[in-house]
C-alpha cells in the first residue's frame, strides 16, 4: 500500500490552497484496484463474523470479498424481489424529500 506525504498534496496543503490533491489520488487509487462496476466500501463487522468469513474463504480457496458477495446474494435473495424493491423505492423517496 502507498504510504502518504505530508509534503505536498496533503490535507495541510488542502487547507492551505484549497487544492483537492488527496481525493482525487484516493479516487484513482480506489478506481485502478476496483473492476468495473465494483466499489469501495467500509463497514463495521462482528469480529466473530469476520473470523467465519475469513475461515469459510481460506477453507473454500476464494477470496473474502467472493464470499461475502455469496452471503449477501442469499441474504437479498432471501427477502425477495418486491421486499428489496419496496425497500430502494423507499429509500429513493426518503432522499427527495430531504
Amino acid at each position: 500500500m502507498r504510504k502518504k506525504s505530508l509534503k505536498s498534496g496533503s490535507v495541510l496543503d488542502k487547507k492551505k490552497n484549497g487544492s483537492s490533491k488527496v481525493n482525487r489520488l484516493k479516487t484513482e487509487i480506489g478506481e485502478y484496484r476496483t473492476s468495473e462496476g465494483e466499489t469501495r466500501a467500509t463497514f463495521i463487522i462482528d469480529e466473530t463474523l469476520l473470523n467465519s468469513l475469513k475461515a469459510i474463504a481460506y477453507w473454500e480457496r476464494k477470496q473474502i470479498k467472493a464470499v461475502l458477495k455469496e452471503a449477501l446474494s442469499l441474504f437479498i435473495g432471501e427477502k425477495g424481489e418486491d421486499y428489496v424493491e419496496n425497500a430502494l423505492t423507499e429509500q429513493r423517496n426518503s432522499k427527495d424529500n430531504s
